[in-house]
């Protein structure tokens, strides 16, 4: 199995950071790059653990955010599932804001 470097698909080998495999769906590569940003290294794979890698409950909270950010819909105790691929197995997309009227108020 091929192994990911952060964006360059195709690409074998590791970068030194403990790259696992490549993600597969595009929410595995947002998580993926959501973790490599957060822990500060050049990339993450699919299936590396964010606590292995240095992470800790208060970075879980900004995984949740940036991710939201992304289009992703994920608590803090997901983040405790560890890996970008088991997150991303429970991420829900975000749904798109409605063009719906504003609310008016009497």
């Amino acid at each position: 199995m091929g192994r990911w470097i952060g964006g360059a698909s195709g690409s074998g080998g590791g970068c030194g950071s403990g790259v696992g495999a490549w993600p597969r769906t595009e929410q595995e590569r947002i998580l993926s790059e959501v973790f490599a940003d957060i822990l500060g290294t050049s990339a993450v794979g699919a299936d590396d653990d964010f606590f292995a890698l240095g992470g800790d409950s208060i970075l879980s909270i900004q995984v949740v955010s940036r991710a939201r950010r992304a289009g992703l819909v994920i608590t803090p105790r997901d983040v405790f599932v560890r890996t970008p691929e088991a997150i991303a197995a429970v991420a829900v997309p975000l749904a798109r804001p409605s063009r719906s009227p504003p609310i008016r108020y009497r």
